[in-house]
């Protein structure tokens, strides 16, 4: 199990959080979304890309962050079939769903 996912008995008591300035890399993963979407300043961007080269879990849980919004994006360019287009606008031409058969 990695650091990134402790198990039950390392986990705190509730009330008790980890709080990134904390933990590097609670930090690291709690800014990868930014540094995948290029929202991060250089300097954190820098901070982040070195963090990276020397933690293993956390450039793991960067690689699964960057296949998924590959996946989602990937799935947002289809289309929805011609057929399925028209019926849904003539259902709304109508106001409302048409009856279950």
């Amino acid at each position: 199990m990695t650091h990134l996912q402790p198990d039950d008995e390392a986990r705190p008591e509730l009330g008790q959080h980890t709080h990134a300035e904390d933990d590097p890399c609670a930090a690291a993963v709690e800014r990868l979304w930014s540094y995948v979407d290029h929202e991060l300043d250089v300097s954190e961007a820098d901070e982040l890309r070195e963090h990276l080269a020397e933690c293993t879990p956390c450039l793991e849980e960067y690689g699964i962050d960057v296949v998924l919004k590959t996946v989602v994006r990937r799935g947002c360019q289809e289309s929805a079939p011609e057929t399925l287009r028209v019926r849904i606008h003539q259902t709304l031409l109508r106001g409302g769903a048409e009856p279950q058969a």
